[in-house]
């Protein structure tokens, strides 16, 4: 349970943190590609696997791992502008509907049923995202 909480308090600190970046004008792909970095660095000091560093981009996982990171840099670059020019709510309502695109994945790729119930809640979602981000006309 203590996962799941934290997890939550993650998020939520993560989407005010990139709300805050235009906040200190701070160059926000700039920031997310440091903290790619970083954390890339990290992983490498604090690893215990030993492997070879000149083989790995020989490997058959490194094209789909450098795309993988590009498209992460990306989509939080998307996230950061969402919040910073909609507000925290609208992108993190946005950012839990993304697990649309594994849903319409696994539905295609690996066969998965749809019941009636399952269709009505992504459809709920998809109006409630619509609902959060549209704007108040004022008068």
């Amino acid at each position: 349970m203590i996962y799941i909480v934290l997890s939550v308090l993650f998020n939520a600190v993560l989407f005010v943190i990139l709300k805050l970046f235009s906040r200190f004008n701070i160059n926000t792909l700039q920031a997310l590609v440091v903290n790619y970095f970083t954390a890339f660095t990290m992983g490498l000091l604090f690893t215990e696997t030993a492997f070879d560093y000149n083989q790995i981009i020989h490997k058959t996982w490194y094209t789909g791992s450098v795309l993988l990171g590009i498209l992460f840099i990306s989509v939080f670059y998307a996230t950061a502008l969402t919040s910073q020019r909609n507000g925290l709510s609208v992108a993190s309502v946005a950012s839990k509907m993304s697990v649309i695109i594994p849903i319409c994945f696994g539905v295609i790729l690996y066969n998965e049923h749809l019941g009636i119930a399952k269709i009505i809640g992504i459809l709920m979602a998809l109006v409630a995202v619509y609902f959060t981000s549209k704007k108040k006309k004022v008068q």
